[in-house]
Parts: C-alpha cells; structure tokens; sequence
C-alpha cells in the first residue's frame, strides 16, 4: 500500500510530495515559477510534487522490478532450452511461457501509466500556464 506525504513552504513556494511504497521512498517537489510567483497555491505545487514522485516510482517499478524479473525468466528459459533432457511442453516450460507473457503484459501496462502520467503532468502544468497568462493580461489592460 502507498502512503502519501505532503508539505508546502509558503515563503519558498516549495511542494513536496513523499510516496512510500514497498520500503521504498519516491519523492517529488514542485516549485512555483518566478514570474508565477503571485499565483503561487499549496494546492496546484503539490499536485505537481505528487505526479512527479509517482512518475518516478512507475520507473522503479518498470525497471527496477517488472524487467530484471523478466530478463531473469527468459534467461531461465533459454537456459532449460540448452538441456537435451528439455520438453517444451513440460509443465515447467509452459509455467515460465505464463510468467513471461504475464511480466511482458504487465510492463506494456506500466509503460502506458508512465505515459498517461507524462501527459497528465504536461497537460496540467501547461493549463495552469494558460491561465495564469490570460490572468496576466487582464489585469494590464
């Protein structure tokens, strides 16, 4: 289970976002753009902080975990490929054909999230950024 921590400093107008997953910590911090400075909010620093310490743990998770597992199940299988006692369809070899196919899927999934969450990101700190310059120009006319 993931535990979420935040913290803001007003007079830095820093965010940061903590993620604990697995013993592990992903952290993810967001500071307010100079020229941004009087919109500056806890809220949109520490959505930001948030989506770039879970970018940073869905890349972890791909490729500190989904691929040496992967690597590590199709070199067991070229390596039972090697014996002259092998079977392909012996319930071993079928059993890592499943764990390979299911490790595949799940890392194409995982690299989906990172995209989805890359976008997300992008997508949310450029409407923030569109906002702020119409703000902006409302206010010198």
């Amino acid at each position: 289970m993931n535990t979420i921590a935040f913290s803001y400093n007003p007079e830095e107008m820093v965010a940061s976002c903590i993620i604990s997953y697995n013993n592990l910590e992903f952290v993810g911090t967001a500071q307010c753009h100079p020229e941004d400075e009087e919109f500056a909010s806890e809220r949109t620093g520490c959505t930001i902080a948030e989506l770039r310490a879970r970018l940073k743990m869905l890349k972890y998770m791909k490729n500190g975990q989904l691929k040496p597992i992967l690597e590590a199940f199709k070199h067991t299988m070229s390596c039972m490929k090697m014996s002259k006692h092998f079977n392909t369809r012996s319930y071993e070899a079928r059993m890592i054909r499943r764990k390979i196919k299911q490790y595949e899927t799940d890392l194409e999934n995982i690299k989906k999230e990172i995209e989805i969450c890359n976008n997300n990101l992008k997508t949310y700190i450029d409407g923030k950024d569109k906002i702020y310059k119409k703000l902006k120009q409302a206010r010198s006319k």
